[in-house]
């Protein structure tokens, strides 16, 4: 019996004598859908299976070249596949933050510059101007590592589903990042800015930043049941997400917010749960990011004191939230930091600047790394040591001078009995 022919899985002989082209379609409302063909003629009933393609709609590109019908492949464009790779797959594996970057990656970056190449065509001199072209829109470097580093892992994917013989996308060197210089604020503007956050009302919240390192969303996100004898558990953060169509766009809604089957794109094992609009609770990306923090000194007192007199609306049991009861959005708390700063006269600095800050306080303090990679949240000590600035005079003059003692030549002094009898003698 000879081999069938290469990508004739779907078209077979069928009892009656008549030839069989099964093609499946998207699924609709969780059922398979398909559509079968027959003719006396194997040509014919192909044919017909390339002529429905052609004339319906519901039928993306990709999908046209699923076997058996490989010679669609060749009007597959870049583009094409990236949209498919977008909704059919990364939506499914990984999360809604990585999710929307890889989005917006795909529509700003990418498929401008290499979108309307076949997939086939895409060749490694096309990876590399799309590199340049994005540094020398004005971009950084690290922009074009990002969109190369998208490219390789769709590319990937198109390789597993045997579109592409090769990932060009691993045959060019990634652009190098852009080195962004840490901007941990110093003791000294730390004191000034616990000074003035004394004159809030979310006093506790800036001396938690301070002091514990918590991510912005870890701060926003926790909830007064997670806050007990003297520790705080950090294990949920507040994100806001992007909403997206769950009905392919049919009902004419512009935004993805107003579509009536709205949705967030995420795998099937991610733990979250809205709490309004577009914010969201949902798990750390690691196990790592479960912990507990001590709540000491001045901060503890401040978050008891916080605590104690929140009696108004609070429907998300937030520990930190508006006056109506409804979260801080990230964006708005980002301001409320810049603010912070300018009464408090220091220099500008990020939000998640206060995490380096915090590091390299544990760091001063001579806690051991173990420990303030617990407490901080890291998944591993050479991120923990990424954050620590590398400038740190205090621990530097410290550590010499505990050196310098140890080195230090002990001095001889003369026996003073020899030296009397010395002089006796003379």
């Amino acid at each position: 019996m000879t081999r069938r022919e290469r990508g004739t899985g779907s078209i077979f002989l069928n009892s009656r004598g008549l030839w069989t082209a099964v093609f499946e379609l998207p699924s609709r409302d969780g059922q398979r859908q398909r559509k079968v063909f027959r003719s006396k003629d194997r040509d014919t009933a192909l044919a017909k299976v390339r002529n429905y393609l052609r004339e319906n709609p519901i039928v993306s590109p990709v999908q046209r070249v699923h076997r058996p019908f490989r010679e669609e492949l060749a009007a597959l464009t870049v583009e094409d596949w990236l949209s498919e790779w977008l909704s059919d797959i990364a939506s499914e594996v990984v999360r809604p933050k990585t999710f929307s970057g890889y989005s917006s990656v795909v529509a700003r970056q990418i498929v401008p510059a290499i979108g309307h190449i076949p997939l086939r065509n895409l060749r490694a001199r096309d990876v590399r101007g799309m590199a340049t072209a994005i540094v020398k829109s004005g971009l950084s470097a690290t922009t074009a590592n990002q969109a190369h580093r998208v490219l390789s892992v769709a590319l990937t994917a198109a390789q597993r589903d045997e579109l592409v013989d090769v990932n060009v996308a691993k045959l060019v060197p990634a652009p190098r990042k852009s080195r962004s210089p840490q901007q941990a604020l110093t003791l000294p503007e730390c004191h000034q800015v616990l000074r003035e956050a004394e004159h809030s009302d979310l006093a506790s919240l800036w001396y938690a930043a301070l002091f514990t390192g918590a991510r912005q969303g870890e701060l926003l996100g926790l909830q007064r049941g997670f806050v007990d004898h003297g520790f705080i558990e950090i294990s949920w953060q507040l994100q806001r997400l992007s909403w997206r169509h769950g009905c392919d766009t049919h009902c004419g809604a512009t935004r993805g917010a107003e579509c009536p089957q709205r949705k967030v794109p995420a795998p099937a094992d991610w733990e979250s749960h809205n709490l309004t609009g577009g914010l969201w609770l949902s798990r750390p990306k690691s196990r790592a990011g479960w912990r507990l923090v001590p709540a000491v000194g001045r901060f503890g007192e401040l978050l008891d004191e916080h605590i104690a007199r929140d009696c108004g609306d609070n429907p998300h049991d937030l520990v930190w939230h508006r006056s109506d009861g409804s979260p801080i959005d990230p964006r708005v708390h980002s301001d409320m930091w810049h603010e912070l700063l300018d009464r408090a006269g220091v220099r500008q600095v990020r939000f998640h600047d206060a995490r380096h800050t915090a590091v390299d306080m544990l760091y001063e303090a001579d806690v051991p790394e173990d420990l303030i990679r617990e407490m901080v949240g890291h998944s591993s000590f050479e991120m923990t040591r990424v954050y620590k600035s590398r400038d740190s005079r205090t621990r530097m003059e410290a550590a010499m001078k505990r050196s310098a003692t140890r080195l230090e030549v002990p001095q001889v002094r003369p026996d003073l009995t020899l030296v009397g009898e010395a002089q006796s003698a003379g």
